[in-house]
């Protein structure tokens, strides 16, 4: 069952855990009594931020105090974490691989994560949370609220280490045969290897906070939640940061190459320039004489000589090859 099913909705799921790998699907009523009665399953919530029943449910039935629910559905969304009471609050970011978005316009998801509950928001479908609730269903899936912040953040991870190795590969293919290149290629190249750099540097911005966020959830003075769970919070911190250090190295690799094509595309001009002022050399002084020759004014010599035009060009001749003979002789050719 795919979340864009219910999307329309107010409440995207509403999950009750089995403790095993499982879940039992809840709808809204189910959901409200359970969320007044508890019973000893834990529950996941997934709303739309942007709803006014999903706000209007955070304020007057979820229980939370002012505070909490303003962090929920607060238009910020630099990644962060921080504990609130006995509530773990949170905002992460995921790259954005909806049909014709771009992936660096990440996808925001505002979490609230307690002992036996976990309420999500987001506004776009985030494929991670899907990936966690298909193994729920499909009975493999996490058995507690804070397994479930660990299997989203870690898909989250891992969906952000694919958009990495696709920039690595883009890379690759731009920084082959780059002196092979036409100058009109060149040009294409470094656009495409600075709009590389520049989809790097947008990715970062998110995914660096994304780090520490994680790090200061594994950190957080929260009685129910174990060092067990602590460490697999720091594994996906690190792996999220092995994914930030690939980017920072796709980053260089765009930049080096970019100025490897600027450099590439200076030098042809160069050599292009350097070859007009060769030939510009050479018919310099050629130029001259048969412009001194073609004044139409009286007491020209050679006028009435029928072999005048012939003597002229092996003079012109004679020159050009003197002029070449100079210029190769000092080296500028």
């Amino acid at each position: 069952m795919r979340e864009q099913v219910v999307e329309e909705g107010w409440l995207l799921f509403a999950l009750a855990l089995d403790g095993a790998g499982g879940a039992e699907v809840l709808d809204e009523a189910a959901l409200r009594r359970l969320w007044r009665e508890p019973d000893d399953r834990p529950l996941w919530v997934h709303l739309r931020r942007d709803m006014p029943e999903a706000q209007a449910w955070l304020r007057d039935e979820s229980g939370f105090d002012e505070l909490l629910c303003d962090r929920l559905l607060a238009e910020e969304t630099r990644p962060g974490a921080e504990p609130v009471e006995d509530w773990l609050s949170a905002n992460l970011r995921g790259v954005n691989l909806n049909p014709g978005a771009e992936p660096e316009d990440m996808v925001s998801l505002r979490l609230c994560c307690g002992p036996r509950r976990l309420v999500t928001l987001r506004l776009k479908t985030l494929r991670a949370v899907q990936d966690v609730r298909t193994r729920l269903e499909a009975g493999r899936g996490p058995r507690t609220t804070i397994e479930i912040l660990h299997a989203v953040a870690d898909r989250l991870a891992e969906r952000m280490h694919g958009v990495v190795m696709n920039l690595e590969e883009e890379v690759d293919g731009l920084e082959v045969d780059l002196e092979e290149d036409s100058p009109t290629h060149l040009a294409v190249r470094r656009h495409q290897l600075s709009d590389v750099r520049r989809r790097a540097a947008q990715l970062r911005r998110f995914i660096a906070p994304q780090r520490e966020a994680l790090a200061l959830a594994a950190e957080s003075d929260l009685d129910w939640l174990k060092e067990g769970m602590r460490r697999r919070l720091r594994d996906v911190r690190e792996r999220t940061g092995r994914v930030l250090d690939d980017l920072d190295g796709v980053r260089e690799r765009a930049s080096v190459g970019f100025d490897e094509a600027v450099a590439l595309q200076g030098e042809r001009m160069n050599r292009t320039m350097y070859t007009l002022a060769i030939v510009a050399g050479v018919f310099l002084p050629l130029g001259f004489i048969t412009g001194l020759l073609g004044i139409n004014v009286g007491g020209m010599p050679g006028v009435e000589n029928g072999d005048a035009f012939w003597i002229v060009c092996a003079l012109l001749a004679g020159l050009g090859l003197g002029v070449w003979a100079y210029f190769k002789r000092r080296g500028w050719m």
